[in-house]
């Protein structure tokens, strides 16, 4: 086993345009990205899908869409306060995930693990209206957002939400890798990055990359674009320097796969 295989990197947000997608299949084929979270009702889902399809031991799971394409419904903070004074349309909730799970199937994906876009699957009622659902999936892999990191960033109120979350995770018999979500910090610093992913190798790494920012030109609201561009020539040179410093390291007959340590 390589020590590269110990990351769990998981890439969101393929189907949100062409760019994405080339940028999480390059990743992909490396054999940096390792899970691949799908939007199945967006117009770019099954762009390159086939080619993502043959990645050798790639995993793929729902990323649950309510703000972009045809299931724009909500926002994150609406639908929180939508639960919060007893106003979550749970019923529709139901119908979006049942037909993006469908979207999915018939295009010969089978889900593994479940996430999703902006998180919204943290708010209680969304996770209660889908939870069987999930349960009848065979999907019990689900992200509990909540990484320490965050409190000290303006990304803090994923840490609140994902607090008020846990127990109907726990209920709900869910489970979850530790998350590490990367900041910027973190990325423009490639050698700091590089020592970061094997202090959280044992985590699930949460990266959103492109390959081109193409959201103009593809109409795709989601305002989250330059950064894409960012992480993926992080991610890729990240991984350079994690697998040149093992082979160095394996060279020396310091340290194994097994028992590298973490950096600190």
């Amino acid at each position: 086993m390589k020590l590269i295989e110990t990351h769990v990197i998981t890439a969101d947000d393929w189907g949100m345009s062409p760019g994405v997608n080339r940028g999480i299949l390059r990743l992909a084929q490396k054999g940096y990205v390792r899970r691949v979270g799908i939007m199945s009702t967006v117009p770019f889902f099954k762009t390159d899908l086939e080619e993502l399809k043959q990645v050798p031991g790639i995993e793929l799971g729902l990323h649950f869409n309510l703000s972009e394409g045809e299931d724009a419904v909500s926002t994150p903070a609406r639908l929180l306060m939508d639960w919060l004074f007893g106003r979550l349309d749970k019923e529709k909730i139901t119908q979006i995930f049942s037909k993006q799970m469908s979207c999915l199937t018939e295009s010969g994906v089978n889900p593994v693990f479940f996430n999703s876009h902006q998180h919204v699957h943290l708010v209680p009622g969304v996770m209660n209206a889908v939870a069987d659902l999930l349960k009848a999936e065979k999907i019990f892999d689900v992200r509990m957002m909540y990484d320490a990191a965050l409190w000290s960033t303006l990304k803090f109120p994923i840490n609140i939400v994902a607090m008020i979350f846990y127990p109907t995770f726990r209920k709900h018999g869910f489970f979850s890798k530790q998350v590490y979500y990367p900041t910027h910090s973190d990325m423009k610093d490639i050698d700091y990055f590089s020592r970061m992913l094997i202090k959280h190798r044992s985590k699930e790494v949460l990266v959103h990359p492109a390959l081109e920012n193409d959201f103009e030109a593809v109409h795709c609201t989601d305002p989250y674009r330059e950064g894409r561009l960012l992480e993926m020539f992080s991610i890729e040179g990240a991984m350079e320097l994690v697998e040149r410093r093992f082979r160095q390291e394996k060279e020396q007959h310091k340290l194994t796969p097994y028992n590298i340590k973490s950096e600190k």
